[in-house]
């Protein structure tokens, strides 16, 4: 089986070919929420990737990669994840925070990891 594995929204699994078991992150509703309001180009999706040079990850605009995790809403691409950040996210949180300069999304580690002996 080739391509991407789809969930719904609040779980990303990997693609079917990455071994390793389930990677889970978890969306909530409200990040679901602000993801849907960011306009982007058809055939374009929202992707979560590494930033060069650093630790750090951001929210971008690009082309969807063969690899990606996904969250689906609606039938509808919401989120992709790169695969090369995906070890790294796994058993976190992305949800909407408020700030001063208005709302954002925050990334942080789940109380409970994801059971690894589950079948998707």
């Amino acid at each position: 089986m080739t391509g991407i594995q789809r969930t719904s929204v609040g779980l990303i699994r990997r693609p079917v070919l990455k071994p390793g078991g389930n990677k889970l992150i978890t969306v909530t509703k409200e990040a679901s929420a602000l993801l849907e309001t960011i306009e982007r180009p058809i055939g374009t999706v929202l992707r979560l990737e590494p930033i060069e040079g650093s630790q750090g990850v951001a929210l971008a605009v690009g082309d969807p990669q063969l690899d990606d995790l996904v969250v689906e809403q609606g039938g509808n691409d919401l989120l992709h994840v790169s695969a090369a950040i995906s070890d790294l996210l796994e058993g976190t949180t992305i949800d909407r925070v408020e700030t001063p300069t208005g709302a954002s999304l925050s990334l942080s580690r789940n109380s409970n990891p994801p059971d690894r002996t589950a079948d998707s």
